[in-house]
């Protein structure tokens, strides 16, 4: 699930950083931390969304509202535990469908964790090892973890209109 201001970020600071055909670590330093941010927050509320959106799903708004409570408050970080945890609250079909779209592609996986990671370190103090090119990449191949996020969720109804029309 792309998401297009990410997108633009992304470009928006890869020219900044490449003015001048001059590459200036420190003003690097700063686009970087800033886009792991962004990504995050964006991140963030893309999670949310899908799962308000699922919760949205329940017949009964008093247990509609709790889940929508619930995810606010369970998506502090959208760190890997975090989604990982919050799909199997949907059952173990969304459980075991995230799993095995993780072990298809340990790539975007990797390139999650290491978005949120370097965030975490940036948003910390710690330094962090990546450059512009770098958080392309792993936004790149890492944002296919929202879509899998969405797929999980939606694992169970859509077995439950199959086996409807069956």
């Amino acid at each position: 699930m792309k998401v297009l201001k990410i997108d633009d970020l992304i470009d928006a600071c890869t020219a900044v950083n490449a003015a001048d055909g001059v590459k200036r670590e420190e003003i690097e330093k700063i686009l970087v931390h800033a886009l792991l941010v962004n990504i995050c927050a964006e991140f963030e509320k893309a999670i949310k969304g899908l799962t308000d959106e699922r919760c949205s799903e329940a017949d009964d708004p008093v247990v509609c509202a709790y889940a929508k409570s619930f995810s606010n408050a369970a998506f502090t970080s959208p760190g890997p535990k975090n989604i990982g945890d919050a799909v199997k609250r949907f059952g173990d079909a969304s459980g075991v469908k995230f799993a095995r779209l993780r072990s298809e592609n340990r790539e975007a996986w990797e390139a999650y964790s290491s978005i949120v990671t370097n965030r975490n370190h940036a948003a910390h103090g710690r330094p962090v090892q990546v450059t512009m090119s770098d958080v392309r990449e792993f936004y790149e191949s890492g944002h296919v973890v929202l879509d899998w996020f969405r797929d999980a969720l939606w694992v169970n109804k859509r077995l439950g209109v199959l086996d409807r029309l069956n």
